[in-house]
């Protein structure tokens, strides 16, 4: 389906939804970059922008998660950043409440990610 698809954005992002609701989601990134590759423009691709910013959030939320119950470090911060990048330009050209939603909780999660890594770092002291 993937080569079938891959001059046309539009399927593209429907697969990448699909690999994201799978839970694939590095299958859903690639195919969301290459939707991007296709067509960079966000007014004309913003679907591709979203899909993948909520994969990079989904991946932190997972990734702080395991942090959580001691299954791992702190959570790789670059997806938050990748994910406010993405959002950012969906907002320049299609702001929606959802949007607004959505980078308010990357915001939240960068906030709280530097407040618990400067208490890390106070104790250590």
């Amino acid at each position: 389906a993937i080569e079938i698809a891959k001059d046309h954005p539009t399927i593209l992002n429907r697969l990448a939804k699909i690999f994201h609701f799978l839970g694939k989601q590095d299958m859903a990134i690639g195919t969301c970059n290459m939707a991007l590759d296709s067509l960079r423009d966000p007014e004309l691709n913003w679907q591709a922008y979203c899909t993948r910013a909520k994969i990079h959030l989904r991946a932190y939320l997972h990734d702080l998660e395991r942090a959580k119950m001691g299954l791992g470090g702190m959570p790789d911060r670059d997806h938050l950043s990748r994910a406010k990048a993405d959002l950012e330009e969906v907002v320049k050209v299609c702001p929606s409440l959802n949007t607004y939603l959505d980078i308010g909780q990357v915001y939240y999660y960068m906030g709280v990610d530097a407040v618990q890594e400067l208490l890390a770092v106070d104790e250590a002291a």
